[in-house]
């Protein structure tokens, strides 16, 4: 699990935590401890002091300052201490907007196949499916919010799908096993997202593979007959209806 950033993107403006910050009232185990909260707190609420307040501290999340809003000593400490502001907002991105999926979770611990039902999915496969349906519910989540996705990693115009890629692959907190390519990822994606609009339940079903599916119609198709099949079609007008009839049926019967 990577480290907490200070930097956040909040109303589409670049904001530091203020427990980063501050020595007292809950401060991060890796604050800077450049001054208490309460003194902090007084310069974001006087207008004539450059601090600007971007939200209260509440359950729903703690306190944030603007980051152009600091001195140049509270931006150089940060940007020693963490790094780039901008290059950080980039790679938490993706990872602030992921949450797990406790529906997926039950629904794969509840899955059953088999013939009569008897079999159940490992904690392993659980697991792997819960991931991958959490990572994919992010990534839907990015593409529909592509404006806000793009003007946070700093572009104007962006190729969707390389992007999301590229952060799915960086992406590394939990162990999914989505595709690594761009076109993949588009593919798993764009059919779990077609499943999500029936319901969540065939969303999740979607990630599951058919050998562990009550309705394993994958048969295994033979290559000749496909090809004996194609090769009747083709030939249709050197063979009378009997005839056609006879061997499709014959052929159907070996691939059934």
């Amino acid at each position: 699990m990577k480290d907490e950033s200070p930097f956040v993107n909040y109303k589409n403006k670049l904001c530091v935590k203020v427990r980063f910050l501050t020595s007292d009232r809950n401060p991060h185990p890796k604050s800077l401890q450049l001054i208490t909260y309460r003194a902090f707190k007084k310069r974001m609420d006087n207008p004539d002091n450059t601090e600007k307040q971007m939200r209260n501290g509440s359950w729903a999340g703690g306190a944030l300052v603007l980051y152009s809003s600091l001195s140049r000593e509270y931006k150089d400490a940060l940007t020693t201490a963490f790094g780039n502001p901008k290059e950080e907002i980039k790679k938490s991105w993706f990872a602030d907007h992921y949450v797990a999926d406790r529906e997926a979770f039950d629904f794969y611990v509840a899955h059953r196949y088999g013939a009569n039902n008897e079999h159940k999915l490992d904690l392993e496969k659980v697991e792997e499916y819960t991931y991958n349906a959490s990572v994919l519910n992010t990534v839907i989540h990015m593409k529909n919010h592509r404006k806000e996705y793009a003007r946070a990693l700093g572009f104007t115009k962006l190729d969707i799908w390389k992007s999301l890629s590229n952060d799915v692959n960086a992406f590394r907190e939990v162990p999914h096993t989505l595709p690594n390519s761009k076109d993949g990822l588009r593919r798993k994606a764009s059919n779990y997202a077609k499943a999500l609009n029936v319901s969540k339940k065939a969303a999740y079903k979607s990630i599951i593979s058919g050998k562990l599916q009550n309705t394993n119609a994958k048969k295994v198709v033979d290559q000749e007959q496909m090809a004996l099949l194609d090769e009747l079609i083709s030939k249709h007008t050197n063979l009378d209806n009997e005839l056609i009839s006879t061997i499709y049926n014959t052929v159907a019967e070996t691939m059934n």
